[in-house]
């Protein structure tokens, strides 16, 4: 589908401008945009024992921005274009 090769459902290296969602205020809305660094942040870094908590925390925040999040998660692990290089594995 046309749909899921559009650049908005693709990963990208760049943070988020605006949310992927709608949300009712200000504040959640930088805390959507923040939320993305976190997932990014979560996807490229190998958890390791003492980093448990930390990832634990950042899932707790994240069920606040479920809907965001979860079009955050497809984003960043579609593949990109053809052109360019294979997103993470994690």
């Amino acid at each position: 589908s046309e749909l899921w090769t559009h650049p908005t459902l693709c990963f990208t290296k760049e943070g988020l401008s605006s949310p992927l969602t709608t949300l009712p205020s200000q504040a959640l809305q930088t805390e959507a945009i923040k939320l993305f660094k976190t997932c990014q942040l979560f996807i490229n870094v190998t958890i390791d024992t003492p980093a448990i908590d930390y990832h634990v925390t950042l899932a707790q925040c994240a069920l606040q921005l479920q809907n965001e999040i979860y079009c955050q998660l497809i984003k960043q692990t579609r593949k990109r274009q053809p052109h360019g290089p294979p997103g993470p594995l994690q």
